[in-house]
């Protein structure tokens, strides 16, 4: 009852119908309406640190890095209505001359999950086609725990949302799937972003998008040597399916 005078007083509603104005899109209003006062000091932080990320994003772009910001409810709906990774049925197998997969797997509810997406996307390549899979392990955070740790710094987590799982636990089926054509690493830009920037800026500045990161990009473009692949956070491969698979 306190809490309610408090918030009377302090006018929370108001605030909320002029802060509504300054929304540059519709679903941005929406979650502004939404908005309700929270008393955890952890949900205030994650809040803060949020804010804090986007100030610095505008700060060093200058401007908005959109085209728009649309409210993609109802293709999200759809999406998850008309097919499913782990539906076998979902698709012919050999139906597609090319399938993509990235950052998918990490964000299904366990390894028998993406294990069963795994087999039915490479399933669904057609002889002689692609499969182009990027995806996030665990072996990296790992990597990047240890040289970090090494060097003073806290380990590197996972956001707990996702389900990393070890590139040896998924091997098999990679493996089974055809010839590799190219393959993909983030270990230098994990490094530099994960290591090197918080080392000689401090952990607490080195979260988000900085100016650091421009730089940062333009490097690991360049190099991408096999000395920091154990340290990638996300590994890619283009595989080739046999011709009669």
């Amino acid at each position: 009852m306190a809490f309610d005078s408090a918030l009377a007083k302090l006018e929370f509603e108001k605030i909320l119908h002029r802060v509504v104005r300054y929304a540059a899109s519709q679903p941005g209003a929406a979650a502004i309406s939404s908005s309700s006062v929270s008393i955890s000091i952890s949900a205030i932080r994650d809040q803060l640190s949020l804010v804090s990320e986007a100030k610095r994003l505008l700060e060093s772009e200058s401007e908005l890095p959109l085209s728009g910001i649309y409210p993609i409810g109802s293709s999200v709906r759809k999406s998850s209505i008309e097919g499913s990774v782990l539906d076998p049925d979902a698709a012919a197998t050999g139906a597609y001359d090319v399938v993509v997969c990235i950052r998918t797997l990490i964000n299904l509810t366990d390894l028998t999950a993406q294990r069963t997406a795994l087999a039915n996307l490479i399933s669904w390549v057609r002889p002689g086609g692609r499969l182009v899979l990027i995806e996030g392990f665990s072996d990296g955070f790992a990597g990047l725990t240890e040289l970090r740790e090494s060097l003073g710094l806290p380990p590197l987590h996972a956001a707990p949302i996702n389900v990393y799982s070890a590139l040896a636990d998924l091997r098999d089926l990679l493996d089974a799937a055809g010839v590799v054509e190219a393959r993909f690493h983030t270990g230098t830009w994990d490094v530099l972003t994960r290591v090197v920037l918080p080392l000689t800026a401090g952990p607490e500045n080195a979260l988000g998008v900085g100016p650091f990161h421009a730089a940062f990009l333009q490097v690991a473009r360049i190099l991408g040597p096999e000395r920091t692949e154990p340290f990638a956070r996300e590994l890619g491969w283009s595989i080739r399916r046999p011709e009669s698979a």
